[in-house]
């Protein structure tokens, strides 16, 4: 079983949290709307075969039952939204301990807590690391979260906190890239760049892979993009001005990869 690199370390969590505010996922009420339908439509039916008797019962259905019933859905959305709110406006606000113990305690966990508790334990926020559980958490949240689809994948396919399964983790790999997520994107593009796990190596396409996550502000993508440039290979132009800069900036966003590269350079 392989430790992560370090690659999304301080990288991936401070673009995924900061570069748009994590929300909790709203759904509709489409549910407790049909429920009030059903229940009515029983209602009228026991009305119309039962007499008076059936009338009093189909009232306190419709009178009744059904509005307790709806109020009691809705409030209880309601709560499960604030309580998942809370725990954005910690990650948010960098209060990592905080949200990450509030999000362990909600019984139902959405993707979206499911991931940023997987987000805790790959990165060590507010926690050790524990690339086992970040997995576990990936997964949960792969359901419904692309950005956990995203990790999952990943840490299939490189063997982190898991046994490696790189059919599986490509194929959701590609099926996020497929939804233009950056991380996926990014991975993508490296994996062809290099040809590695059984993806094929094509450059080009590697190379509108890595803009693309260049462009969504991943420095990670920029360092790689640098330094094909600066070195002109696999049938891309040199462009050694275009190269150091790209390298530059990767540097100055924390990435150790370019900073080493610079010194060599």
């Amino acid at each position: 079983m392989k430790k992560n690199d370090g690659f999304l370390s301080g990288l991936m969590v401070g673009y995924l949290l900061t570069k748009k505010k994590a929300e909790p996922e709203k759904k509709s009420g489409c549910l407790d709307s049909l429920l009030g339908f059903v229940v009515f439509g029983v209602a009228v039916l026991i009305g119309m075969n039962f007499g008076a008797g059936g009338l009093v019962f189909a009232a306190i259905l419709c009178f009744v039952v059904i509005p307790l019933s709806i109020y009691y859905i809705k409030s209880q959305r309601i709560k499960k939204l604030k309580i998942n709110q809370e725990v954005f406006d910690l990650y948010n606000d960098e209060k990592y301990t905080l949200a990450l113990e509030k999000a362990l305690s909600i019984t139902e966990k959405s993707p979206d807590i499911a991931y940023l508790i997987g987000l805790s334990f790959f990165n060590g926020l507010g926690c050790d690391l524990d690339y086992k559980k970040a997995f576990e958490y990936f997964k949960i949240g792969s359901t419904g979260n692309i950005n956990a689809k995203a990790m999952y994948a990943y840490m299939l396919i490189e063997g982190i906190g898991f046994e490696q399964n790189i059919d599986l983790g490509k194929s959701l790999l590609l099926e996020a890239s497929s939804k233009n997520n950056t991380l996926a994107t990014l991975k993508v593009g490296e994996y062809q760049l290099n040809g590695a796990f059984t993806f094929e190596k094509d450059v080009q396409s590697a190379m509108k892979m890595l803009r693309k996550a260049m462009d969504e502000g991943l420095p990670y993508a920029k360092y790689l993009v640098g330094v094909i440039l600066l070195e002109g290979k696999d049938g891309v132009t040199q462009n050694k001005e275009q190269g150091l800069h790209l390298l530059k900036e990767a540097a100055d966003a924390g990435i150790n990869q370019a900073i080493d590269y610079l010194k060599n350079v």
